[in-house]
């Protein structure tokens, strides 16, 4: 009869158990110093060598030439115990002996004298299962057990085990083996064996068995007795996703190409992969390249499921995605899973799901928005110009414009009721043809920033003249014009004139013929009150991008009667 893998390689001693060195280095030191607890509880995942390092110790103890770190597997007690016929060492089934009758059984067993060996030793298997009433009837021999006895426990679930029997015994967590580590060992029993299979079979084999060494074993016979020697076998094996397709979806996706991710879809349709398991996987890879992207090359090897060379292959491309855009497709992909495992139409509801993960955008941070949104106001962030900025006379000081004046923010006055974005054009206060006066000088601009930084950014564009004790303000921004002249501005900006120049001054403000000329040209045309300057602002376009708006119409907005002259 053929022995499975997973029975004929069996560790038999501590040094052949893989990646529990921490459990095991402890198990040895505790023998060897007679420290060794008489209740122990194996913690973890399945298929890691809970129940192996339970046989390993028994053997430890009862060794004809033990109690030793290292048994011989040579003795009888030794060989009884690896054939699993040792009088003395009993494995019990906690799913199937969970009651408390068997508890008492097992309770007045221990206290007769070891028959064969030198202690008898009960390995207590998914010990979880035990009903409450049996843990309470093993609860006084766990505290005060006869000294020729041991108990062994081992667990998937050991927050199901209650506080009064952790307390009684000394708790060894077990972990999952790294994919990689796996993949060698799996390599070299490829080896050893002569099953002629390719690094690559192995690595996914390691990765489908998520850190289980019996899982992997398993998976390794099954491969073995479909004769498969590729990747592409063993996809076609199992059933399972070749990692290249599962790039090129992901990559489609990123890349928000919907042909290509419907295309490869079909393909697995017709390959029979099932939407739910395809789902899964993919949340699974798309995972990785997250975790790939935010903690680097080579941090992320080690926590991610990709080989090594795979990851390196992918680095580059992952550099290029944003984050948030990442963040966004995988938590889409795993609240689809819920939806695709009710769902009645499950292959739809797939393509539905990546419908939308393709026409993804990526999200802006609130908290972001709204401090470039203050920024703006406050005028210390200062937006790119406008797409199509009002134009200077020819010849004039204006036809030049400074950096300062280049980057002079566009503000909108505070919104108006209803949806629509709402334009200024001015009424009345125009300039013939005349040459902009020089640009505002330094020590004017410098004393409205230092008090009033709002109000020196809405004047950058603007030329200030003062004469008789009135200043004049000529703008060639509308929008900064109708800003303001709006009662609060003008009232403060009196205060600042009469501050900055010692004496009350009237405040004149005038704007650039240009400017109006164009936008009223354009009302009487079209018919419809359209302004291309607001409607080009990058706040403007900011606000239509996120919350994925578009402009309907652009209304001329009527100042209030003012009693300063304007």
């Amino acid at each position: 009869m053929y022995l499975v893998l997973a029975r004929k390689l069996r560790p038999q001693t501590f040094e052949e158990v893989i990646g529990q060195r921490h459990v095991t280095q402890t198990l040895q030191n505790a023998i060897q110093q007679n420290r060794l607890a008489h209740a122990l509880i194996f913690s973890g995942p399945r298929g890691v060598g809970k129940t192996s390092v339970a046989r390993i110790l028994a053997k430890a103890v009862n060794c004809k030439k033990g109690p030793t770190p290292t048994p011989c597997n040579e003795c009888e007690s030794c060989t009884a115990i690896t054939q699993g016929n040792f009088a003395d060492v009993q494995e019990i089934d906690g799913a199937s002996n969970r009651g408390i009758d068997e508890i008492r059984s097992l309770r007045e067993n221990c206290r007769f004298r070891p028959v064969a060996g030198r202690f008898r030793v009960y390995i207590i298997d998914e010990v979880h299962m035990l009903t409450k009433e049996a843990f309470n009837a093993l609860l006084k021999t766990l505290e005060e057990p006869p000294e020729h006895v041991f108990f062994l426990m081992a667990t998937t679930e050991p927050h199901k085990i209650p506080a009064t029997i952790h307390s009684r015994c000394q708790h060894y967590e077990f972990r999952r083996i790294p994919i990689q580590r796996l993949a060698d060992y799996l390599n070299q029993i490829v080896e050893n064996e002569g099953l002629g299979m390719d690094k690559a079979c192995t690595l996914l084999i390691a990765r489908e068995a998520d850190g289980s060494v019996r899982d992997s074993l398993s998976l390794l016979d099954q491969a073995a007795a479909y004769g498969v020697k590729t990747a592409e076998e063993l996809c076609e094996a199992f059933g399972l996703l070749n990692s290249q397709i599962l790039e090129r979806i992901c990559m489609a996706l990123l890349q928000k190409d919907l042909a290509t991710v419907f295309d490869l879809v079909h393909e697995l349709h017709l390959r029979g992969v099932e939407p739910r398991a395809f789902a899964m996987q993919l949340v699974e890879y798309m995972r990785d390249l997250l975790i790939l992207r935010i903690t680097g090359l080579e941090a992320g090897k080690r926590i991610v499921k990709l080989g090594p060379d795979e990851a390196e292959r992918l680095w580059p491309q992952m550099q290029a995605i944003p984050i948030t855009l990442a963040i966004q497709i995988l938590d889409l992909l795993v609240k689809g899973l819920s939806t695709l495992q009710f769902s009645q139409a499950p292959a739809i509801a797939l393509e539905i799901l990546l419908a939308r993960i393709a026409m993804l955008q990526e999200s802006i941070d609130i908290t972001r928005l709204i401090s470039r949104i203050d920024g703006l106001i406050a005028g210390t962030e200062v937006p790119k110009p406008a797409a199509t900025p009002s134009r200077p006379v020819p010849d004039s000081p204006a036809a030049v414009k400074s950096p300062v004046q280049a980057q002079a923010p566009n503000l909108t006055p505070g919104p108006t009721p209803g949806d629509q974005a709402t334009a200024i054009i001015p009424e009345t206060d125009t300039v013939s043809e005349t040459v902009l006066a020089p640009l505002p000088a330094k020590d004017v601009m410098d004393f409205l920033s230092q008090k009033r930084p709002d109000l020196a950014s809405l004047m950058n564009d603007c030329a200030i003249q003062q004469q008789n004790n009135c200043v004049t303000l000529t703008f060639a921004s509308n929008i900064h014009c109708e800003i303001i002249k709006s009662e609060p501005n003008l009232q403060a900006l009196e205060k600042l004139f009469a501050k900055f120049y010692g004496k009350p001054q009237q405040i004149q403000i005038k704007i650039h013929h240009d400017t109006e000329r164009d936008d009223r040209n354009q009302l009487a045309s079209t018919g419809q009150p359209v302004n291309e300057e607001l409607k080009n602002m990058p706040l403007v376009q900011e606000i239509l991008r996120v919350f994925d708006a578009r402009i309907e119409a652009v209304y001329p907005h009527h100042k209030p009667k003012s009693a300063h002259k304007t």
